[in-house]
């Protein structure tokens, strides 16, 4: 065996690894912005009890949360208010792609279980794209009685994705009007302006 062929061999083994840490880390690092986000609810309402009803919610039916985040952002036709101080207008952005994101993440991680439960019991993996299929029904199947448990309806998990998709246009805007205030000449400006005002 050459020496190319062990160091071409090591090389896609280590890009390997590199892929499962990159992974891992992305799941690690959405857990912790989960908590914090829970964390930051307790916080602000001064007890425990609403950032571990949160994080419930958000791990039991992240449906509904996605569906309130959605149609917070078409309500203020904006994912962040345009007359708050610019500090607190990237924070407000931050926690809501954030709650978004995790809720996105949520949904993904419980059609990833399904599939894998599907695959286990009993399907070849030739077979994987049925099982995606049968995981997305199941997963709507769960969420319509959580979600009417929590005071929705039976569409409420099929209105969140749509809500999700009217607001895309809500969250693509605000992204562009930041960069526009985030010129490098700019920003000294808008630091002085948000602590003067």
């Amino acid at each position: 065996m050459s020496f190319k062929a062990v160091a071409q061999g090591g090389a896609r083994l280590g890009l390997k690894g590199f892929g499962l840490i990159a992974r891992v880390s992305f799941l690690f690092i959405l857990f912790l912005i989960i908590i914090i986000n829970s964390v930051i609810i307790s916080i602000e309402a001064g007890s425990i009890e609403p950032g571990l009803k949160d994080l419930g919610q958000r791990f039991m039916a992240p449906t509904q949360k996605l569906g309130e985040e959605s149609r917070d952002i078409i309500s203020r036709q904006g994912i962040y208010d345009e007359d708050e101080p610019f500090l607190k207008s990237i924070w407000q952005f931050i926690l809501k792609i954030s709650s978004l994101t995790s809720s996105i993440v949520i949904i993904l991680l419980w059609l990833k279980a399904l599939v894998f439960v599907f695959l286990i019991v009993g399907m070849d993996t030739s077979k994987r794209p049925f099982a995606y299929l049968l995981a997305i029904l199941f997963f709507i199947l769960v969420q319509v009685p959580l979600s009417m448990m929590q005071g929705g309806s039976w569409m409420t998990p099929i209105s969140a994705f749509i809500d999700f998709i009217r607001a895309i246009q809500y969250i693509v805007k605000p992204i562009v009007k930041i960069g526009d205030k985030l010129n490098a000449n700019d920003l000294a400006k808008v630091a002085i302006n948000d602590s003067v005002s």
